[in-house]
């Protein structure tokens, strides 16, 4: 770990080395050592993505007595899940013959404790996602999910608070442990973040430096404050409609034209309406 962020290293108790191997892009070796994780430390964990912020004291979480557990998937039943079609297809790459998926964990945070059934269930889950890579799904949450099910869903249900998915969980903000602001969650070109840490200029200034702005650590406080001005809630079936491929090829395509559009579109539909 090179430049600012080599001062992260005074903050861990202990380092463990890896060797990957060659051949790996960054985001294969992360993925490999998100999966392995469990047969390479010991202890009980509670694993983090690095898109959150941990807003309060977490050591709660202890008293959780699942081997393994996580929150769903956007705070939802799999059915209600906007992403649904898009996940069903990765994890038709792993197993061809899907069994019932009743509810879809997001592997964003994890409690793990240390016991032989969960590194097995490790071993496994990285056994399927060097499959699923193998059939172009880098995603280690596909086969998170497809190992726990064929595992016989060992996985226990988190409440929401330890993991709000910001743009899916606004419900758990004001209580919530841990706050997953969901970075990889691609922007259209030139629009505003959803949230402050989504902006890549200031998430690459993370990156490149070691103390934390002032705007980011007052979030910490308030996670309200990294709302941008301008936001609109979307409920129901209009979630749906703005994770459809249809949609995000439209607002790809015409990017912040896209309210010029709609106008030229609302004027023919009015000329055109006396015909219908």
């Amino acid at each position: 770990m090179d430049g600012g962020r080599s001062h992260i290293l005074e903050l861990v108790d202990e380092v463990v080395s890896v060797d990957v191997g060659n051949g790996f892009s960054p985001q294969q070796r992360s993925r490999i050592l998100k999966t392995s994780a469990r047969n390479l430390v010991n202890g009980d964990y509670l694993f983090i993505d690095c898109d959150t912020i941990v807003l309060k004291p977490i050591e709660e979480i202890d008293s959780c007595p699942a081997e393994i557990a996580a929150v769903k998937d956007c705070h939802t039943d799999f059915a209600l899940n906007p992403y649904r079609q898009m996940c069903l297809n990765h994890c038709r790459r792993l197993v061809s013959d899907i069994p019932d998926i009743p509810t879809y964990y997001n592997s964003g945070v994890l409690l793990v404790k240390d016991t032989p059934f969960t590194r097995e269930f490790y071993q496994k889950w990285h056994e399927n996602w060097l499959k699923g890579r193998e059939r172009g799904v880098n995603m280690d949450q596909p086969s998170f999910n497809m190992t726990n099910i064929l595992m016989g869903h060992p996985v226990k249900e988190l409440s929401g608070e330890w993991n709000c998915q910001y743009i899916h969980g606004i419900r758990f903000l004001n209580k919530a442990y841990i706050l997953h602001y969901l970075c990889t969650n691609k922007l259209a070109k030139n629009d505003t973040a959803s949230f402050l840490l989504r902006d890549e200029s200031i998430l690459m200034g993370l990156k490149t430096g070691y103390e934390i702005p002032q705007e980011i650590a007052k979030c910490f406080d308030d996670p309200f404050l990294g709302i941008p001005s301008l936001t609109h809630l979307h409920a129901g079936r209009s979630v749906g409609l703005f994770n459809t491929v249809e949609w995000k090829c439209f607002f790809s395509t015409y990017g912040t034209n896209y309210f010029k559009l709609y106008r030229y579109l609302g004027k023919m539909i009015n000329k055109f309406r006396k015909y219908f």
